[in-house]
């Protein structure tokens, strides 16, 4: 199985450069990583896939920026969540491997009938664990529910 780091943002100006993050995450046990933005030059290591993320407010706006040169050389294209019937969409789109941010959506933007036509389609679905992780407390309690998955004890 290839173990993947899906999200990394290097920031070359400053002390996380690309290949600094590539060396990081050899030394963790990765084989590949998705760097969003402009790779530039490809450090050795593990294998350096170009990312990009569309945050847009409707299908056409997703199918447009999708077509889009530079977005078409990304290996790995993200998508903001939106909406019930957006989220709907965006997972049949082709071009579209992941779609993201759904803690931010809505409670009910993402339910059973996009998960499996996401699974049809071979989108992955992005269930970010940070609400859980970050917030304590009353707000942690509440972050719970809204996650889109079952949450087993």
């Amino acid at each position: 199985m290839k173990i993947t780091d899906a999200s990394i943002h290097p920031y070359p100006v400053g002390d996380s450069t690309l290949a600094r993050m590539a060396l990081e995450a050899a030394g963790l046990g990765f084989d590949s990583i998705v760097a969003i933005g402009d790779v530039g030059h490809r450090p050795s290591g593990p294998e350096v896939l170009r990312g990009a993320v569309i945050s847009a407010a409707s299908q056409k706006e997703v199918i447009r920026q999708v077509r889009e040169p530079t977005l078409r050389r990304a290996d790995v294209v993200y998508v903001n969540a939106g909406d019930i019937s957006f989220n709907r969409a965006i997972v049949t789109l082709k071009g579209v491997h992941v779609v993201r941010s759904i803690h931010a959506a809505r409670r009910n933007a993402f339910d059973h009938v996009a998960a499996r036509s996401a699974a049809e389609h071979n989108v992955a679905v992005d269930i970010s664990m940070a609400p859980i992780i970050q917030l304590r407390g009353t707000k942690r309690q509440r972050a719970l529910p809204d996650q889109p998955v079952k949450v087993v004890r």
